[in-house]
């Protein structure tokens, strides 16, 4: 079961009392210019709240098949606050290797300058120029600096605030960079050099008060680099679509914003769902940067994986978490066409990107 979900029964009793207002509340999205990424804004600064999250993800993909994961999430749900879960993986051909740890607060150290996030055998540090990542497992261990080769980002403030229910922050840090350093397997180290990209993310609402559909496309390697996420909120803050969009083109950023416009299209229903969730298959995401237009194609290819959280629970678990979501989240490889006119056009394809779609609620 993944483990975002396991908050929801824990405080259970406390949500069966609440209701929705009968009127949609309002949602500020990415107010003002982009703002600048600095070292504070990289340090997780908890809320406080009982659905408080933040998260770390890194991704970095090497020549020889070699590619590496890493994550850290805080978190405050369930029984006491400031827990943290962290893992890492770490791929070469066919053979897989992960390894994670659940800590209580207290059981790592966060200093905020110089920073330092230090999970035990995971760490963080560095800054926007560069973040070092360290992960130490049974089978293997990795040291990674990861340098802008696409300028960190976020949209406007880079906040969605949904009022007195919570706020959602997002930071692309970065979109794409060099990766370098030592990765060490069954006692040999290596030198390596690739590429990757980091996100993080902050949180004060529940995933289901947030959002009742997330979808997101990825493309990191190759000339062209893309990030697309978008949410659709519940019925309670009106059914809104809120998300942004990052295009670069060999380092240079094309298009980045969250004012754009999109066609879903190639729809498939869930049919082993309850709730028979249609799934987009095609997308048609048009945005503009002065008076040059992109025009982003994504076509999902191939279906990869399919994760119903409710049924990988117990039975306790699934009465409980149903009460309030019906997560699945379908996963597909996805072939992409980029087209960007002005002086210089540009048009770039390609295939074997990442594009998510995750139903909580109908």
């Amino acid at each position: 079961m993944d483990r975002t979900w396991r908050w929801i029964w824990a405080m259970a009793l406390a949500l069966l009392g609440c209701t929705e207002s009968a009127t949609a509340e309002v949602v500020k999205a990415f107010s003002g210019s982009d703002k600048k990424i600095e070292t504070a804004d990289l340090v997780p600064n908890l809320p406080d709240a009982e659905n408080g999250t933040v998260k770390y993800t890194f991704e970095a993909y090497f020549p020889d098949n070699i590619s590496i994961y890493w994550s850290s999430r805080l978190f405050n749900f369930g029984p006491g606050d400031g827990k943290c879960e962290a893992k890492s993986r770490l791929e070469i051909g066919s053979r897989k290797m992960r390894h994670s740890n659940d800590l209580d607060k207290g059981d790592y150290k966060i200093t905020a300058q110089p920073l330092e996030l230090v999970f035990q055998d995971h760490v963080l540090s560095g800054g926007p120029d560069g973040i070092r990542i360290v992960a130490t497992g049974k089978e293997y261990s990795y040291d990674l600096v990861f340098k802008p080769t696409v300028k960190n980002w976020r949209p406007g403030n880079g906040r969605v605030d949904f009022g007195g229910a919570g706020f959602f922050d997002t930071l692309l840090i970065p979109p794409k960079g060099t990766v370098e350093g030592t990765i060490t397997v069954d006692g040999e180290t290596k030198q390596v050099k690739g590429s990757g990209y980091g996100t993080m993310s902050r949180s004060s609402i529940a995933p289901h008060d947030m959002a009742k559909r997330w979808l997101e496309f990825r493309v990191v390697r190759g000339n062209t680099v893309v990030f697309f996420k978008e949410f659709l909120t519940p019925n309670r803050f009106g059914d809104k679509s809120i998300g942004w969009l990052l295009v670069a083109h060999k380092g240079k950023v094309l298009v980045a914003t969250s004012d754009y416009t999109v066609e879903y299209g190639d729809f498939v229903t869930d049919e082993k769902s309850s709730q028979k969730y249609r799934v987009p298959q095609a997308l048609i995401i048009k945005a503009k940067n002065g008076e040059n237009e992109l025009t982003l194609g994504i076509k999902g290819t191939k279906q990869k994986d399919r994760d119903d959280v409710l049924a990988n629970m117990n039975a306790i678990e699934r009465a409980i978490v149903s009460k309030f979501a019906k997560p699945i989240t379908y996963n597909y490889s996805a072939a992409f066409e980029v087209r960007y006119t002005g002086a210089n056009p540009i048009t770039d394809t390609g295939k074997g990107a990442v594009y998510d779609i995750s139903h909580i609620n109908p």
